[in-house]
């Protein structure tokens, strides 16, 4: 079996943007790459069957507070008073900027590189990896294995899950820019292959590197995890799980339709519900339920363990997710999709442009995607209606096609990219046994 080192700094189990990850290390081995994930100390709950190289890391925003005597668990923005009066917000905005553009150069990560280049060495003198992936973000990633590679002269692909300076959320200074620009060429046009998660993505990249060498691999689902078996409430029951963003998520259009189905006798509040699981998920949604007269439907609770969270979207008639409310992030998948699409129930996705969610959902016949209020209402019409006629809202995605979106096919793909870009040149350090 061929081994690959894996390079991440963000590998705990479970936590946003290590389910990809995960997904890949778990699965790789079926397809004859063994990795071995190189990453910051993580906790307990990692995959006691994979092989972990942990590395010890100081966070540069904790050394910076020690070093200026802030307090260790509170955001410096909210530090910086003066007699308890808050400074000018967009003073304290510009230094804080200026001070990200310099010192946290190339990201905030950047105290990881040499530990982990100490450990990845020592790994590469006495043991033969066939090639090297580094997932981003941080960028550090890419760096590491970038060294790695010119070092021990084997091949290197770079993880762009999320984008550099293409990133839609880029807000560094014109100067800093230039700068993440030039490093970002000399990395990835050293780099042997690009894998990003989307096509809108991958046309990105494209307009700077080039195309032949960037390749499209979603992130996907554990099938190990996806259920079958549906055991449906007692009323029909709307459920969200995970992360609401304000700036990001449109919660508005879905109230409204909710409170005109409502008002109408369309739907009734005896055998409805519609359950938000989250953090902070009260200060997110609670005034908006409030001022939409829903509180008699709407149910607002907390964040609850995984295997809870799961077993709610199984019981549930419908799991509701927000897609992005900017156009422009359309190339960029919500995790959740995902972890939807193991539980089997239909997927009612609210937003207001159509993008590879909404070409997903018409793929796999797995739900709907709606952006009018109109839209949303006569959808949950039909399938109030058919919940009442039935019992239950009925699953019609395409079991095929929801495949592609699995964590196997995501490490069959990886596993293509790692066949074709791997050469068979002598290293340039052999192992030192």
């Amino acid at each position: 079996m061929k081994k690959v080192l894996l390079i991440a700094f963000s590998y705990k189990k479970n936590a946003i943007g290590s389910v990809r990850l995960n997904g890949l290390a778990k699965y790789l081995p079926e397809y004859g790459w063994e990795p071995t994930i190189l990453t910051v100390k993580i906790d307990k709950d990692s995959d006691p069957n994979q092989r972990i190289i942990e590395t010890e890391y100081q966070d540069l925003l904790e050394k910076w507070k020690k070093k200026l005597k802030f307090k260790k668990n509170q955001p410096i923005k909210s530090q910086l008073s003066d007699g308890g009066v808050k400074k000018n917000t967009n003073t304290v905005d510009f230094f804080l900027k200026l001070w990200m553009d310099i010192f946290a150069y190339p990201d905030l990560e950047k105290n990881w590189y040499k530990p982990a280049m100490r450990a990845g060495r020592n790994l590469l003198n006495n043991e033969n990896f066939d090639a090297i992936i580094s997932s981003s973000k941080p960028v550090t990633s890419h760096l590491i294995a970038n060294d790695l590679k010119k070092e021990y002269e084997i091949p290197f692909i770079a993880d762009m899950r999320d984008l550099w300076t293409q990133n839609h959320f880029y807000s560094f200074s014109r100067v800093r820019k230039f700068f993440d620009a030039r490093l970002e060429k000399k990395v990835l046009n050293n780099a042997d292959a690009i894998i990003t998660v989307s096509e809108a993505l991958k046309n990105k990249l494209a307009m700077n590197f080039p195309r032949d060498n960037i390749h499209v691999v979603t992130n996907g689902f554990d099938p190990d995890q996806t259920s079958l078996t549906f055991e449906p409430a007692n009323k029909f029951t709307v459920t969200f799980t995970g992360t609401i963003y304000p700036e990001r998520n449109d919660t508005e259009t879905l109230f409204k339709a909710l409170n005109e189905l409502i008002k109408e006798g369309t739907i009734y509040t005896d055998d409805f519900e519609l359950n938000f699981y989250g953090k902070h998920m009260n200060d997110m949604i609670g005034e908006s339920v409030k001022n939409h007269d829903l509180g008699s439907v709407v149910n607002i609770n907390g964040l609850i363990p995984r295997n809870k969270a799961i077993k709610k979207q199984r019981s549930s008639q419908l799991l509701l997710l927000f897609d992005w409310t900017e156009c422009e992030e359309k190339g960029i998948y919500t995790g959740k999709i995902f972890e939807y699409l193991a539980a089997q129930r239909p997927i009612l996705a609210v937003g207001p442009c159509k993008d590879v969610v909404s070409q997903l959902l018409i793929e796999t016949r797995a739900g709907m995607h709606l952006s009018t209020t109109d839209e949303i209402k006569d959808q949950i019409k039909t399938y109030y209606q058919e919940y009442k006629t039935n019992g239950k809202v009925e699953y019609i995605g395409l079991a095929g096609e929801i495949e592609k979106y699995s964590q196997k096919g995501m490490a069959r793909k990886f596993a293509n990219v790692l066949e074709t870009t791997t050469t068979h040149k002598t290293r340039k350090n052999q192992p030192k046994f």
